[in-house]
C-alpha cells in the first residue's frame, strides 16, 4: 500500500521527467496533483503548513500556464488556501485569499451570464 511519502515521490518524479519541465504552461495535472496531495496533508496527516505549501505550488501551477487556466481551478485552490490559513488562526492572509477567489467567482459569473 503506499503512503503519504510514496505518493508525494511520484508527484514529483512526475512533475521533473514532464518534457516541458516542471511547473510549465501545459502542467495543469501538476496543479491536480499538488492541490491532491494539500488536502491529504490537511484532512489526514494534519500537516497544515505542508498543505498550505502545495496548494501554493498549485497555484503557481495554475498563473503559470500560457493560456489562462480555469477561473473555477483557481478559485477553488484560493478558497483551500483561505482554508488552511484560517486553521492556522491567520486571519488576515485567509481573508486575502478568500477575497481573490471571490473576484475569480464573479468574473466567471459575469461571464456567463
Amino acid at each position: 500500500m503506499c503512503n503519504y511519502h510514496c505518493h508525494e515521490d511520484i508527484v514529483d518524479r512526475d512533475i521533473k521527467a514532464s518534457p516541458t519541465g516542471p511547473l510549465n504552461e501545459n502542467r495543469e495535472n501538476d496543479a491536480v496533483a499538488l492541490n491532491r496531495l494539500a488536502l491529504f496533508c490537511r484532512h489526514v496527516e494534519h500537516d497544515l503548513p505542508r498543505a498550505l505549501e502545495y496548494h501554493m505550488n498549485a497555484l503557481v501551477a495554475l498563473r503559470s500556464q500560457a493560456i489562462s487556466a480555469s477561473n473555477v481551478e483557481i478559485a477553488v485552490t484560493l478558497t483551500d488556501i483561505g482554508n488552511v490559513y484560517t486553521l492556522l488562526n491567520d486571519t488576515r492572509s485567509a481573508r486575502a485569499a478568500f477575497e481573490e477567489a471571490r473576484q475569480f467567482i464573479d468574473f466567471i459569473d459575469e461571464f456567463y451570464h
